[in-house]
């Protein structure tokens, strides 16, 4: 009797751990620091940046206002999740993270969509599905301080999301 009694026990507690749903955010594009303990963090900064493309360039131009993201991390190595609306495709080519410059009033940089060898702001991660419709980010190299950049380089999306390394 007391074997089944410990049999159910153990059934209950594993439905309970297996049942709960992994905390995505909230909306589509969102980006959030995934914490140490697998726990959804702060939302990013999120900024509409002033975009410019050259013609017949694949490089992209930004600039965001405020020197430094207030959205700050110790972590040099840090992970983020993101809400795609939907994990089934290889989001290669459509994320990028990029250092970028802190000027007097703004935050500047820019990237080329296309060939990224020799790019050294362009920050290499890796990525798998994360939830039903989020991707986990993580960073592959030690970050330096500074000021960073998230871009989700699809055509309906114009937002950045923006963090700092201290």
């Amino acid at each position: 009797m007391k074997n089944l009694i410990v049999f159910q026990l153990l059934v209950f507690c594993f439905c309970g751990v297996n049942g709960q749903d992994i905390k995505e955010p909230d909306f589509t594009y969102q980006v959030n620091y995934l914490k140490k303990d697998g726990e959804l963090g702060k939302k990013l900064e999120s900024q509409i940046p002033k975009a410019k493309h050259a013609a017949y360039s694949f490089t992209y131009k930004y600039e965001v206002p405020e020197p430094k993201s207030n959205v700050r991390f110790s972590d040099s190595r840090p992970s983020f999740v993101v809400n795609m609306n939907d994990n089934s495709k290889d989001i290669e080519g459509i994320i990028y993270i990029f250092k970028i410059e802190s000027k007097r009033n703004s935050r500047k940089g820019q990237y080329k969509s296309r060939n990224l060898a020799g790019d050294d702001s362009y920050v290499p991660f890796i990525f798998e599905r994360y939830g039903k419709k989020s991707y986990k980010i993580t960073v592959s190299e030690d970050l330096e301080k500074g000021e960073y950049i998230i871009i989700i380089a699809k055509e309906d999306v114009g937002k950045a999301n923006l963090f700092g390394i201290d």
